[in-house]
């Protein structure tokens, strides 16, 4: 069975559950951030490592490691490609995202069992910026048609969908115009989710630290839709009704084009925290594991809809919908691991996040959203997170690189081939100074996805094929 992202289904699909799907909860429980430089260079190897601030994301303890107070900042450049495939017709969109990608402050001290470090900081750990653009000729199927079946199937009022509303539909929620019209729309999608972080660390032994560290979330989720159907070849001329009794009947409409804006805006917070412990031995090794608990969420969400509808005779109509709602989520435990060994200025690291997407939970919510959690529980996988990476000390220079292969499996039990992330990074470290560190880093990822255009069998499939590539640039300050 393949994955079927019916986006706009379930967008229009009820008044209260109008906008949330399972690409909302995987949008929650995933994160694509660099976090720091040095860290989007190892990737999840970095698990392996954890010896500075962007240990408050990855293993807590491993800030213990850390022996001198250390201020850091960074920027991050992210540029979206996405190729989609819509009715054999191939379309590329791309779009760019500049942003402050994290900073923080870490300060040691000494307690009698040895090192301690108490951290803050701030990063992005998701960037939901994109951009689909799509075209073809459909002559299956209509959302003209699909609106209207999905209005009579709930119940609606004839003055509560577009169908009837537009005159697209009469009254018995029966359009004629049902397949050959010309389809595009573009996709924008904005936002990012933002973490503020604070940890605390403890050497208990002089081979082992443990470590807490506790993050608010907050951010924002955009989508936005412009979508158009058209009667290129004039094959809806004839506008033919009856109104016996008062009731409109349509035979034939003369349509000329349909067009639909519909926007999504979510403002989220969550609360999280993570508990890790890290063994090492001398320089040479060192092994640590985390427990990241599930993010509780809050979201306010906001939909809405406006439609036009325009004839060859020179009528036309426009109508609109506003909808509010509120729900909490909570995503998944995720468990990781990381070992790291250090030999000749080279240090060979591995790591390892394991999540069950099963445990992702809509909570507060109505029967449609209980629903959707069955959903997610006969759907989704578990999801293996893997990465290697190595890091080189380059002797008689001032310069460290480093480097990451890392693969993510597909969110679905049964999903599309090439769902699989797969990501690859190079990165470097100037020496400024002894204590002055210029990080720079260039991650490349690609993954596939399916969705639907709205409700309807493979002639509404938009295939997409997103390549990613993330630039970071990081100043870190020991003193």
């Amino acid at each position: 069975m393949k994955k079927m992202i019916i986006v706009i289904w379930l967008l229009i699909s009820s008044e209260i559950a109008f906008g949330q799907n399972i690409e909302d909860a995987l949008r929650f429980s995933s994160s694509n951030g660099i976090i720091s430089a040095r860290a989007g260079g190892l990737g999840t190897s970095f698990h392996g490592i954890a010896d500075d601030y962007s240990a408050l994301a990855f293993n807590p303890a491993g800030l213990a490691l850390i022996d001198k107070g250390e201020f850091t900042f960074g920027f991050g450049f992210m540029h979206n490609s996405t190729e989609s495939k819509f009715l054999s017709i191939a379309k590329t969109e791309t779009k760019n995202d500049a942003y402050l990608s994290n900073f923080g402050l870490v300060a040691p001290f000494k307690t009698s069992f040895g090192n301690a470090s108490i951290a803050i900081g701030h990063y992005l750990s998701s960037d939901f910026d994109n951009a689909i653009n799509f075209a073809g000729y459909n002559p299956y199927s209509t959302y003209i048609d699909a609106l209207a079946k999905e209005a009579k199937a709930n119940g609606y009022a004839l003055n509560e969908n577009l169908a009837t509303n537009l005159w697209l539909a009469d009254d018995d929620y029966y359009t004629p115009v049902k397949n050959k019209l010309y389809q595009q729309a573009v996709i924008s999608e904005d936002g990012g989710l933002h973490n503020l972080s604070g940890g605390i660390a403890f050497e208990i032994s002089p081979f082992l630290s443990v470590g807490f560290s506790i993050t608010g979330k907050w951010g924002t989720y955009e989508y936005l839709r412009n979508y158009k159907e058209s009667d290129v070849d004039n094959n809806y001329n004839v506008y033919d009704f009856d109104s016996t009794g008062g009731k409109y009947r349509f035979y034939n409409l003369d349509f000329n084009e349909f067009t639909v804006d519909e926007f999504i805006k979510q403002d989220i917070s969550g609360v999280t925290g993570s508990v890790g412990i890290q063994g090492k031995i001398s320089n040479f090794m060192r092994v640590g594991f985390t427990i990241h608990f599930p993010t509780a969420y809050d979201i306010t969400e906001r939909f809405t809809q406006k439609g036009n509808s325009y004839f060859d005779n020179g009528d036309s109509y426009k109508d609109s919908y506003v909808f509010n709602n509120y729900y909490s989520f909570y995503s998944p435990w995720v468990y990781s691991g990381g070992l790291s060994v250090n030999f000749a200025n080279l240090t060979l690291t591995a790591g390892i996040e394991y999540s069950d997407l099963k445990q992702m939970e809509f909570t507060d919510a109505n029967l449609d959203l209980k629903n959707l959690n069955l959903d997610i529980n006969s759907l989704m996988n578990n999801r293996l997170k893997m990465g290697i990476g190595l890091e080189y000390e380059v002797p008689f220079l001032p310069l460290s690189i480093r480097g990451s292969l890392n693969t993510m499996t597909a969110p679905y039990k049964n999903d599309i081939d090439g769902a699989e992330l797969l990501s690859a990074s190079f990165g470097a470290g100037f020496y400024l100074a002894p204590n002055v560190r210029l990080d720079l880093l260039g991650r490349l990822s690609q993954f596939s996805n399916l969705w639907n255009i709205y409700p309807g069998d493979w002639e509404t499939e938009l295939l997409f094929k997103r390549s990613v590539l993330d630039f970071g640039l990081q100043l870190t300050y020991r003193y």
